[in-house]
């Protein structure tokens, strides 16, 4: 048994020290770094597991799948109150005290005398799963990662802004990087997280970006095997449930390159997501995770898991029961986990809101419920507002909310039988037989008796409202909903396949393993496509591997990517820094704000127009920055960028390309005024002001 534990704890160190030199190529410093990052979230995870065992006993693993995502929303959330309130700092020390204080908190709070040996010793089975089922994820979306590292195009830039600048932040309210001196109107918490495991690993954003991405696929892997395990009972089932679900396609790709004959490519990945009518599309782990944008939704999914299996659990076992302590700690727990879905994806928030109370009014029934029942289930979501109010506060934009019912095209069955569909053909094949052999001892009513029934209904009733209803727009709509529906149906295939146990012989074996096994690769190859066309995407000439996705910079522009460099080498905190504007996915606007972290005066504009900036100071602002890099007297324009509080000017090729040579000389012609800090070709960087302020002596 002991050699057993050696070996699960020395793995991950194992795997990662000989998958570098092959694919991450990282430095010594930086390997060190990154297995720092996988074992500090093993560490952390680990330290709620008896009081979660308590709370949640009819778990199967007693929760531990659940403790390591409950363990990192209860230190970061320790943090970030103590932040919002202006008593504590966003930094490493305070998040080393924050979990100095989950220490004593996991300790303090009453659970049953289990010591955590012995309950790791009970549940072995369960947590090697778990456990290598995280490394497992973790390492070979990394080695995918390495394969495309590059941070560009989409909404790859927005996010590693988001990251970088949490990285350098230390304070709150957060301001928003792209329109620096102003409030961020966004749900921001999924960057807190990460940023604060960078700040508490020394890893940088660079790297910090690419471990974030892969630790939201095996976080998302650890928590949805927590959840299986609870919905199936069986350890191995769920094991590779997950890894189906994750993994999986859709038969758009399948379609497409089989059956089409159309070429390998990013276009034919970019297509499997863009299945329904319009401009409508929406997304799958798998693709998700190989396209690896950090943004909400994907750091959403395995808090989504996580709150599932909460709140099934909380209507399976707590609210038809006695109130008592269990009770509490239940409704307590579940409002943490569901408010977590509004700091780190509010659209989520919102679609897990209504799936509640379609489960909820489902099982009343089944589990002879009454109002004290719908009273807890009410306050339990209820309170998440309270606990999360700075969240509440910042996400209120001022913009009016749209919904009502859509009365454009819908999509058609084709679109969702190609997204989707391929799970309720599996499905189909593991439940038909059960309605229509009716062999001794299975009746209907083992079928919708079942929580995979009442969970597959479920599903069934939130693809119809967002079919039929939108809310803000129905692009949103059909992609946040669908998303989350892609899963729930994996989820329901999972469940059904304790259905072959009621019709498997030995006579039909054979042809029930090879129909499977077909089905499953019909699946399957979608992804290998899919995986075959982002990898083969070179958006430079000289191709790029390993973990630094800044690195293509150095042949988009090498003199900014010197510049760059050296920003993150001299310069700390937040200054403002004014570069050129530019629309939203121009990838050639923001750049020094994107690589930095540094508040930017403007960034996208239509980016900061949805995050609740009004549109005529937006305008406002890309006058102003006309004027600074225009204007032809270098006194009004330090009074100006003084009055603005921007200490750092960014003169490099983009700003060259819009602006007159008269406005610019003004910076390199005034160097009493404008002290030049770093130049080479045709990039510099300027500081004025109290710059010194923000320099690294």
């Amino acid at each position: 048994m002991k050699g057993k534990f050696l070996l699960l704890l020395s793995l991950p160190c194992i795997v990662l020290t000989i998958l570098n030199p092959f694919f991450f190529h990282a430095s010594k410093i930086e390997l060190i770094s990154l297995i720092m990052w996988f074992y500090q979230y093993s560490m952390i995870g680990i330290l709620l597991f008896p009081t979660v065992a308590t709370i949640f006993p009819k778990l199967p693993d007693k929760g531990y799948s659940l403790s390591k995502l409950f363990s990192i929303i209860l230190l970061f959330y320790i943090n970030w109150i103590f932040t919002s309130l202006g008593l504590m700092e966003f930094s490493a020390p305070s998040l080393s005290f924050s979990l100095l204080l989950l220490m004593i908190l996991s300790h303090i709070i009453p659970h049953k005398d289990e010591d955590l040996f012995a309950l790791i010793y009970e549940k072995k089975k369960f947590i090697f799963k778990a456990e290598f089922l995280y490394l497992l994820v973790f390492s070979s979306f990394l080695v995918i990662q390495s394969q495309h590292p590059d941070i560009y195009w989409g909404e790859k830039p927005m996010d590693y802004t988001l990251l970088n600048f949490n990285i350098r932040n230390t304070s709150l309210p957060l301001q928003d990087p792209w329109f620096a001196g102003n409030e961020m109107h966004y749900y921001y918490l999924g960057y807190y997280f990460y940023a604060g495991m960078a700040k508490m690993t020394g890893v940088g954003g660079e790297l910090g970006y690419a471990l974030s991405v892969v630790t939201s696929a095996a976080l998302f892997a650890i928590s949805l095997f927590g959840l299986l395990v609870y919905l199936t009972k069986r350890a191995w089932t769920s094991f590779w449930g997950v890894l189906l679900i994750l993994y999986a396609g859709n038969l758009k790709s399948f379609v497409s390159i089989v059956i089409d004959k159309k070429k390998i490519d990013f276009y034919s990945f970019w297509s499997s997501a863009r299945v329904f009518r319009g401009d409508g599309f929406a997304e799958f782990p798998s693709w998700s995770f190989l396209f690896a944008d950090l943004h909400p939704h994907v750091m959403s999914y395995a808090y989504s898991m996580l709150y599932l299996l909460v709140m099934i659990y909380c209507v399976e076992h707590l609210w038809n029961k006695k109130i008592s302590s269990s009770t509490l700690s239940g409704v307590i727990t579940l409002s943490l986990c569901f408010g977590v879905l509004l700091g780190i994806n509010g659209w989520d928030f919102i679609i897990y809101a209504l799936f509640s109370c379609c489960y909820f009014l489902l099982s009343w029934k089944r589990l002879h419920f009454d109002l004290k029942a719908a009273f807890l289930h009410f306050v339990s979501h209820a309170l998440s507002l309270l606990f999360f109010l700075p969240m509440l506060l910042t996400l209120q934009s001022g913009k009016e909310m749209k919904w009502g019912y859509y009365q454009g095209a819908l999509n058609t069955w084709k679109s969702h039988f190609l997204f989707h569909g391929h799970w309720w053909l599996i499905i189909l094949f593991m439940v038909a037989p059960v309605l229509f052999l009716h062999r001794k001892g299975v009746r209907w009513n083992v079928l919708f008796r079942s929580i995979g029934f009442r969970f597959a209904l479920t599903s069934f009733i939130l693809a119809f409202i967002a079919e039929f209803f939108f809310f803000s727009d129905r692009i949103n709509t059909i992609f946040k909903s669908f998303t989350n529906i892609y899963i729930w149906g994996g989820i329901a295939t999972v469940i059904s396949f304790r259905f072959f146990k009621f019709y498997i012989t030995r006579k039909n074996l054979v042809g029930f393993a090879l129909s499977s096994i077909f089905i499953v690769n019909l699946v399957l190859v979608g992804s290998y496509f899919n995986f075959k066309g982002i990898i083969n995407k070179h958006y430079f000439s000289k191709v790029s591997k390993g973990l630094r996705g800044g690195a293509y910079l150095n042949q988009y522009d090498e003199n900014e990517y010197k510049m760059i460099g050296w920003i993150n080498e001299n310069i700390r905190g937040t200054p403002t820094v004014v570069e050129r504007y530019s629309k939203s996915f121009d990838t050639r606007a923001a750049r020094v704000s994107m690589h930095t972290g540094l508040p930017t005066y403007l960034g996208w504009d239509g980016h900061v127009y949805l995050r609740g900036a009004p549109w005529h100071k937006i305008q406002q602002r890309k006058r102003d920055i006309d004027f600074i890099f225009s204007g032809s007297d270098p006194i009004a324009t330090v009074d100006f960028l003084d009055r603005k509080n921007i200490h750092f000017i960014v003169v490099g090729g983009l700003e060259r390309r819009y602006y007159s040579k008269v406005g610019l000389d003004k910076f390199s012609d005034n160097s009493e005024m404008f002290k030049l800090l770093f130049k080479s070709g045709n990039s510099a960087l300027y500081g004025v002001g109290q710059y010194k302020n923000f320099l690294i002596e």
